[in-house]
């Protein structure tokens, strides 16, 4: 079954490990505070190696916002390693809304939240079904 994933591509969506490069979680916490009280979303730039999912870039869009959220106003990045999505909550809580569970649902394999106090041990990280992953930080 493994040949049907790779003639199919399926492979680039299969991972068991997550690790994000230490530039992109300060990109993160930077767009965050520079952004804050509002929410702030971008896209995340990845690739599936080795059952490895390898964030290694932000790429920063513009949205529409309110005072209780923010939805980007174009639907999918045009580069080809988009492989989720990061948002910030101007409070305290860092688990997704209903809103954010419908938009992870159609944006990509990952989804990091970061919230208040804007530092590494406040991202976490969700699959599209907006369930909990671990990942690490290199």
């Amino acid at each position: 079954m493994d040949w049907l994933n790779k003639l199919l591509g399926l492979n680039k969506f299969k991972f068991d490990k997550i690790n994000i490069e230490k530039d992109v979680i300060y990109s993160i916490i930077n767009l965050a505070l520079a952004n804050y009280p509002k929410e702030f979303i971008a896209y995340l730039q990845g690739k599936v190696k080795n059952n490895v999912l390898n964030v290694y870039g932000l790429l920063y869009q513009h949205y529409k916002h309110n005072f209780h959220s923010a939805s980007i106003e174009n639907k999918l990045p045009l580069i080809t390693d988009f492989i989720g999505s990061v948002h910030s909550h101007p409070s305290y809580g860092n688990y997704p809304s209903n809103q954010d569970l419908q938009f992870f649902n159609k944006n990509g394999l990952l989804h990091l939240i970061i919230c208040k106090p804007f530092t590494p041990e406040n991202i976490r990280a969700f699959n599209l079904k907006g369930e909990e992953l671990i990942f690490n930080v290199k």
